[in-house]
């Protein structure tokens, strides 16, 4: 059941990273917006998940979600590969901009993701 739960779950997550990367025009040289906003949107699904799944003993769904579809809709090859072709085309600022904004804003999304779950439960 396990297996079948982050299969689903992940199909969900890499479905729509490929339907989210369809709506931009990606090209090497540009800033990568596309997956920078979806690191940032996954990384406050798993805040969120994070809180409501963190006191339960539902290890089975928690997988699931952070796993499967987290870890489907969200990439660190992506980011390497990004990186790297801005470095090779010299774009040395937006390499800078994005090597540190990416994981900083993406804590901040993870720690407003689990807030906004806080509060939505109360």
């Amino acid at each position: 059941m396990k297996l079948l739960l982050l299969a689903v779950f992940g199909l969900a997550g890499v479905y729509s990273r490929y339907f989210i990367e369809k709506a931009y025009i990606i090209t090497p040289d540009k800033f990568p917006f596309h997956t920078f906003a979806i690191n940032l949107v996954g990384s406050c699904i798993a805040g969120i998940c994070y809180y409501y799944l963190k006191n339960t003993d539902n290890h089975l769904l928690s997988s699931a979600v952070l796993v499967g579809l987290c870890g489907g809709l969200t990439t660190f090859s992506g980011f390497s590969l990004q990186l790297f072709n801005l470095l090779n085309l010299g774009q040395y600022t937006k390499v800078i901009l994005y090597i540190t904004l990416s994981p900083l804003v993406g804590i901040i999304c993870a720690f407003m993701g689990y807030r906004l779950a806080m509060i939505a439960s109360t």
